[in-house]
């Protein structure tokens, strides 16, 4: 650094031709302004001015240096002012990872919604399980899916709380008996997803008021939720949607909620970033819209089932 600012007083220097002039702008002394530049001198081992009581003007070898030394300042200025723009502007390729259980929250609506109002910025966006450690570089931001976070250093702004829910195709239910309370489910394929918030063959209701955990026995597990949309909607069993694609399939009628006095695997969507100090345009506007986007999604979503749900599978059994 003091070399740069050493640089910056030598091109001042052979601008006003003139210690004292150039002391008077920058606010320093004479003596200040002639040590900068005879240390300057002392790291090229040249002469940078001929000096008289009078004149000063630059060695040859002075004005080789200061053609270079000007276009390195130059773009020291122009590497400060992007960076600078960096926190006030959004532009650029923005790294978004998401945790693949939450990819049905309409994520890509979303995207194109953030980018008609910041048209400068593109997404790059990766499907991940687990949490991305951001101090390495992996992305800028990241959407995971947990019950709770780890304690891993990163920042993380809790964004929503979604759920499953209990579902089932028409034709699995054909010739069964309707579950009217969880012990019921015991009798059924009950489908199971293996992701966060969620163990191994198993399940998590909730009824606002108590949580149970019943075992989840089907011939079917799965990490991805859309591989289990697809064997409920064969009529594999029941199992649990996530909240965004269960409505979609209820308001078609190719499916039929189970048990809605029920919420299962009940999970919270946290937005993790590295740090909050200085943070860049782009990841400070796709925080602040992400946050209100995720809550509107999945209260609309909550809506939706509340009008989906038929009276008579409202059972809870004590």
């Amino acid at each position: 650094m003091d070399t740069l600012q050493n640089m910056r007083i030598f091109t001042l220097v052979a601008e006003q031709r003139s210690f004292s002039a150039t002391a008077r702008a920058l606010n320093l002394t004479t003596g200040a302004i002639s040590r900068a530049v005879s240390e300057l001198e002392s790291r090229l081992s040249i002469r940078l001015f001929n000096r008289s009581t009078r004149v000063v003007t630059l060695t040859p070898s002075g004005e080789r240096y200061r053609h270079h030394a000007l276009r390195i300042l130059a773009a020291m200025d122009e590497a400060e002012r992007e960076a600078r723009n960096s926190q006030e502007l959004a532009a650029g390729e923005l790294r978004v990872t998401i945790s693949e259980e939450i990819s049905h929250l309409r994520i890509f609506e979303g995207i194109r919604i953030y980018r008609r109002q910041h048209p400068a910025v593109s997404i790059a966006l990766t499907l991940a399980s687990g949490i991305p450690d951001l101090y390495r570089g992996e992305a800028d931001i990241a959407l995971v899916n947990a019950t709770s976070l780890p304690d891993s250093g990163q920042v993380a702004r809790h964004l929503t709380t979604t759920f499953n829910v209990l579902c089932a195709a028409p034709r699995y239910l054909r010739g069964r008996q309707l579950p009217l309370c969880r012990e019921d489910l015991a009798k059924h394929e009950c489908l199971a997803l293996d992701a966060a918030g969620c163990r191994p063959r198993e399940w998590t209701l909730d009824d606002g008021n108590r949580s149970f955990r019943m075992r989840a026995s089907s011939m079917l597990q799965t990490n991805s939720a859309s591989i289990l949309l697809n064997a409920t909607l064969d009529g594999m069993g029941i199992g649990a949607l996530p909240l965004s694609t269960a409505v979609h399939g209820l308001q078609r009628g190719e499916l039929i909620h189970i048990l809605p006095g029920y919420r299962a695997n009940v999970t919270n969507v946290y937005a993790t970033f590295a740090s909050c100090r200085f943070m860049d345009a782009r990841v400070r506007t796709w925080l602040e819209f992400i946050v209100t986007y995720l809550r509107t999604v999945v209260e609309a979503d909550k809506a939706a089932l509340t009008r989906n749900a038929s009276p008579v599978q409202t059972g809870v059994c004590a």
